[in-house]
């Protein structure tokens, strides 16, 4: 789904807000399923921005008590590996022992994708990872009121 496809889809899903009218769910249902016509693109979690086999490392830097610091890779390094070891625990991603020349384990992982990986993988340009499921299903249009929008969306 391009980006303005998505703008699309959000501006009228706004423009239905407050309405329950079986056309208009129809409507929306068939502009899901033409951006995902395969039923498995419906939700996508980011890997990170990575080739596989990738090997996992450790990103020097001094972080302040947020969290962040003049390194910020640091910090995305750190969420990275949690991702990449997350995944590895759904069985998407393969997780083995990185070792040195000497045959000894570094600390470190290499990843890759397992057999289910593959069929939920995908990769953006510029090496974006993600993984996506399912497909979106249009319940109801209605229920929200415009004041309920405005405490949401601040």
């Amino acid at each position: 789904m391009s980006k303005w496809q998505k703008i699309m889809m959000v501006f009228t899903l706004f423009l239905l807000v407050g309405c329950e009218n079986a056309e208009i769910k129809k409507t929306l249902q068939d502009g899901f399923d033409n951006t995902n016509p395969t039923g498995t693109r419906g939700v996508c979690f980011t890997v990170g921005r990575i080739d596989y086999p990738y090997t996992s490392k450790y990103v020097e830097g001094k972080l302040d008590d947020f969290g962040f610091g003049l390194n910020r890779e640091k910090k995305r390094n750190e969420n990275l590996n949690q991702r990449l070891a997350m995944f590895a625990r759904l069985g998407l991603l393969s997780e083995t022992a990185a070792l040195d020349d000497n045959g000894q384990p570094t600390g470190f992982y290499q990843y890759d994708f397992t057999d289910e990986g593959k069929q939920y993988g995908g990769m953006y340009p510029k090496n974006d990872q993600f993984f996506c499921f399912g497909r979106v299903v249009v319940d109801s249009v209605g229920g929200m009121r415009w004041a309920d929008m405005d405490k949401t969306w601040g």
